[in-house]
């Protein structure tokens, strides 16, 4: 079974200088989003990336500047699990610094 994660990030430039986003990863439970083989997923996955527009995985930003779109990943889900499931976003910059924000579902 899967769980899509679809989440509309927006990032904001805070620094003095101009950023590059060189890449995102998403971890949902402390697991990493996989490329599952299921081709139903597959379908799925495409449908919802056609109609949202994804952020773009490469963007310089100037000081202030923001960016915004859509992330979509598929994770392994186990319907038995118990509690509220959590995500994060890791963005990585032109040093490889990666900046996280956490959310619970």
């Amino acid at each position: 079974m899967a769980r899509i994660l679809e989440a509309h990030v927006q990032i904001t430039n805070t620094t003095q200088s101009q950023k590059t986003i060189t890449g995102y990863m998403t971890r949902h439970d402390g697991k990493s989003g996989t490329a599952m083989a299921n081709p139903d997923v597959q379908r799925e996955l495409s449908s919802i990336r056609a109609r949202s527009p994804q952020l773009a995985r490469h963007s310089v930003l100037d000081s202030g500047d923001t960016v915004s779109g859509w992330l979509t990943y598929a994770f392994d889900w186990d319907p038995t699990a118990t509690g509220k499931p959590t995500y994060q976003v890791l963005v990585s910059d032109e040093h490889n610094v990666n900046f996280e924000a956490t959310r619970q579902l």
